[in-house]
């Protein structure tokens, strides 16, 4: 894999001097562009302590065999990006659909809201506009009867909002009809006007 021996020496007493001096040189340094998950297989088979080793040799084939179908290898400890990055390649059509999805929900949702808050500015300024005409009505209808009924008037008026825009001139009307003459009526049990 390095395209040389992991130790080199003049002669065979070289070799085992520099096998019993250290280990060999990292796989990846030697060859930058092998995968980790492979390079990690080679360390793990060449480690000095017989306990960080492969137990044995149908544990290395197993090891070789699942780097060799795209599967993860024993030997190398995958990061979650990683593991992410291995099942989008794997499953990439249902990757992009499930993409594809998501962008197409979130293009008519937003286009649903948009139309939702759109459509609801469009009835609360009819309503608001509705309720204008309302009130003037009021007003109107109540000046109308002012003449020839003014209790009629104020009975209009008291369906005029507190809050309504023309308040002052409600308010006119009202002094008005109760300077022509309200009919009063005192009910049993009452002592004021009602």
């Amino acid at each position: 894999l390095a395209g040389r021996a992991a130790y080199v020496g003049e002669t065979p007493m070289a070799v085992l001097l520099q096998v019993l001096h250290g280990p060999p040189a990292v796989l990846s340094t030697r060859q930058p562009g092998l995968p980790r998950d492979l390079c990690a297989l080679v360390a793990k088979a060449m480690a000095r302590a017989p306990e960080e080793r492969y137990a044995d040799a149908g544990a290395l084939a197993e090891d070789l065999r699942r780097f060799l179908t795209g599967r993860l290898v024993a030997a190398h400890r995958y990061s979650a990006l990683d593991r992410l990055r291995r099942t989008v390649s794997r499953h990439r059509a249902a990757v992009a659909v499930g993409l594809l999805g998501l962008l197409a929900l979130l293009v008519t949702g937003s286009l649903s809201l948009q139309r939702v808050v759109s459509a609801r500015s469009a009835a609360e300024s009819a309503y608001h506009q509705a309720t204008r005409r309302a009130n003037a009505l009021l007003l109107l209808q109540a000046r109308a009867s002012l003449r020839s009924d003014p209790t009629a008037a104020l009975a209009w008026l008291k369906l005029y909002p507190a809050v309504g825009p023309a308040w002052s001139e409600a308010h006119a009307i009202a002094s008005e009809a109760a300077g022509r003459g309200v009919a009063r009526h005192v009910l049993r049990g009452h002592r004021g006007a009602v």
